[in-house]
């Protein structure tokens, strides 16, 4: 599915965010907003912007996972030093593999779309400025997310 055809959550599709404070936040945050509206959030904060996916449903972080990867795969990510790029390299590898692993649901439709950037991402954590020594090997991450997709795949099957 390509970025055009993809719609804005509904509000339906929020489902009911304000029984917990964490979705109510990430609805605030995201809610109503296009890729471009929310990728400034996503660009200076990261980590932020990361934990409100996971506390998505299903269509708002199909949606809005996306938007990271407009940031890391676009040359800003690698030439304002205003953008939190090593963070927001490291946080969607993090993301990702956290999703497959506790909430394979979620994110398996869209794993096809997004392995891609996940090998990118981890064949360049140099250009991301990610030291290894802070951030840990994007390699091995991407390693790891592949294997779980892997196994979600398989269990899917069976």
């Amino acid at each position: 599915m390509d970025e055009k055809s993809r719609k804005i959550p509904t509000e339906k599709q929020w489902g009911d965010y304000r029984s917990s404070l964490d979705a109510d936040y990430a609805h605030r945050m995201f809610a109503g907003k296009t890729i471009e509206e929310v990728l400034p959030y996503i660009e200076t904060s990261p980590l932020d912007a990361s934990e409100c996916l996971s506390y998505m449903l299903e269509a708002p972080f199909q949606f809005y996972i996306f938007a990271f990867e407009k940031f890391l795969m676009s040359e800003r990510a690698f030439s304002d030093p205003l953008c939190d790029s090593s963070d927001g390299a490291s946080t969607f590898l993090r993301l990702v593999k956290n999703k497959l692993a506790y909430s394979p649901e979620v994110i398996i439709p869209v794993m096809a779309r997004l392995m891609p950037v996940v090998e990118f991402v981890a064949s360049h954590q140099g250009d991301y400025g990610a030291s290894e020594d802070i951030y840990g090997s994007f390699a091995a991450l991407a390693t790891d997310i592949e294997a779980l997709y892997q196994a979600a795949l398989v269990h899917k099957r069976d």
